[in-house]
């Protein structure tokens, strides 16, 4: 009788342990999805490719095995877009390769003896990711000025326009177009035309 106290004890003891491990993961996850939905909002609505709203369906089981990658792209392509329409430096992928580690060790750590290895590296990549989009988050929020207020509000009402420095003659629209295509041209042919 007294042995099955102990079995009880420690029934319940794991039963605790394994509730407050799970809710420290669902605290954790909350605070991450808040910070990418924080992010979001900074990014002009035009510019955006997910809504901010839209990150919260991966807390949703199973949904989130395919929807955690859907967002990872999404956000990145979306924090791309943003940083061009304000004419900063593009960086090499804001954060996606990072993000689609994480997803894929995530998925990978269900596989039995080595799943532990693949969540010790989701672990390091999750890390490495909310702090990269946090950076970005505060990028935006810190060099964001009434102009920036200004072009959220107008939301999708521009959407696919651009702005350029003379609206009278399309050569340096074309121009900026190539830039960002990376083509290359001649200096010298083009000054010339002028």
């Amino acid at each position: 009788m007294f042995a099955q106290f102990d079995n009880d004890g420690g029934a319940s003891y794991f039963f605790m342990m394994l509730l407050v491990i799970i809710g420290v993961v669902l605290a954790i996850q909350i605070l991450f999805l808040l910070n990418l939905s924080r992010c979001l909002q900074q990014i002009s609505p035009r510019n955006r490719d997910i809504e901010p709203g839209s990150v919260w369906l991966w807390l949703v089981p199973f949904v989130n095995l395919v929807w955690m990658f859907i967002v990872v792209n999404r956000v990145s392509s979306s924090l791309k877009n943003e940083y061009r329409d304000r004419g900063w430096r593009v960086r090499s992928d804001f954060g996606s390769s990072v993000g689609l580690t994480y997803c894929g060790c995530v998925l990978a750590s269900i596989i039995p003896v080595v799943g532990a290895i693949f969540g010790l590296i989701a672990l390091v990549c999750f890390c490495i990711y909310y702090r990269q989009i946090a950076g970005y988050k505060t990028e935006l929020v810190e060099n964001s000025g009434p102009e920036g207020d200004d072009r959220r509000d107008e939301g999708r009402s521009r959407r696919g326009s651009r702005r350029y420095a003379d609206e009278d003659d399309d050569y340096d629209d074309r121009r900026d177009r190539r830039d960002r295509r990376g083509d290359r041209y001649d200096d010298d042919y083009d000054d010339r035309r002028d």
